[in-house]
């Protein structure tokens, strides 16, 4: 109703209530409606999710707002002593409690598959020896559009070190074109394996992979679970290994919101079988806009495949990290790339 909305000498004006609710998309046109004149936004609401706009106003973009917290013991009209009584029944660090009472955001919200806990503890992690860990490569494949296709490395518990690109979906329509990005990838960081997203174009770019020399393997993230009688489909199976492993050694880049902010935005619930299941990624990217950097990391978790041996490791621990480009580094796709 207020997309278009210009006007030099006007005031727009918007007040969001119970804001964590309200979609990005609607953000989004609000944004649009605030280059002309002197705009103003109020936003109010508990803070129930612990992604979304209304969070990145207390996080990501809070250097572009002024926001206030309230907790309702501190309120004149709120009762006390039923306060307590929540506050021993639930614990003061649940969640429950960190939303409805202290007006802070959830460690997890509801349905939230990975917590945000999680994640912020992986970017700060030290990466552990990483010994003779193979080295996976995981690509997703965009189908044109806003998508962007990811490519991602990780060696045992190391997501960190090597670069990460990032190509638009405009660019992906030649499909030889990422196939020659992919390629000198592969050259220059030797993956073991390079799990590729097999869905449209993502099946014809594995096949030509394979036919060049590389280790290439075509998953099908709506496929079977390798442990179907827990997971609803091989997606939810990958994502709850990047879960355990977030939870556990997991390390990602410090600078990566891109990355953080999908993790943390995917839901789960269970099927009627009792399994396991993610949400569709239509509605992630109703929500959020489309997981392409999650999927490229989740896709390194797609197979099992064994150690590094001397006869298949062709560098030691002193020649990959003479091989790791800027660690920490997320790179837009620029077409002069060679690696």
């Amino acid at each position: 109703a207020f997309a278009g909305l210009h006007g030099a000498t006007s005031s727009p004006w918007y007040l969001f209530d119970e804001a964590s609710a309200v979609p990005d998309k609607i953000w989004e046109v609000s944004d649009g409606g605030k280059t002309d004149g002197e705009s103003f936004h109020f936003v109010f609401g508990n803070p129930t999710r612990s992604f979304g706009r209304f969070y990145d106003c207390f996080n990501l973009l809070k250097h572009r707002w002024i926001t206030y917290t309230v907790d309702s013991r501190d309120s004149a009209i709120t009762n006390k002593k039923y306060l307590q009584t929540l506050i021993e029944d639930w614990g003061i660090d649940s969640d429950y409690i960190r939303v409805r009472i202290l007006g802070l955001f959830p460690s997890a919200s509801d349905l939230q598959l990975i917590p945000t806990k999680s994640i912020d503890n992986a970017k700060g992690r030290k990466i552990n020896n990483i010994g003779d860990e193979p080295i996976i490569m995981g690509v997703d494949v965009a189908r044109g559009g806003n998508d962007f296709c990811v490519i991602q490395l990780r060696q045992g518990s190391d997501a960190r070190s090597f670069p990460k690109i990032r190509i638009p979906g405009s660019v992906v329509r030649d499909s030889m074109r990422l196939i020659n990005i992919i390629s000198e990838m592969a050259e220059k960081y030797k993956p073991d394996i390079i799990n590729v997203d097999a869905t449209g174009i993502g099946g014809p770019i594995n096949d030509r992979l394979k036919e060049m020399g590389y280790p290439a393997r075509e998953i099908h993230f709506g496929g079977c679970a390798t442990n179907s009688s827990k997971f609803g489909n091989k997606t939810s199976e990958m994502w709850f290994k990047v879960r355990e492993w977030l939870a556990n050694n997991g390390c990602i880049k410090n600078n990566d919101s891109n990355l953080a902010s999908q993790l943390a935005a995917r839901e789960y619930f269970h099927d009627t079988k009792d399994r396991l299941v993610i949400e569709s990624k239509k509605d992630m990217k109703d929500k959020k806009g489309s997981p392409d950097d999650a999927d490229a990391l989740v896709l390194t978790f797609a197979t099992n495949i064994k150690a590094r041996t001397q006869d298949n490791q062709s560098h030691d621990n002193k020649s990959r990290l003479n091989r790791i480009n800027k660690p920490g580094q997320v790179l837009d796709y620029n077409p002069l790339f060679r690696g």
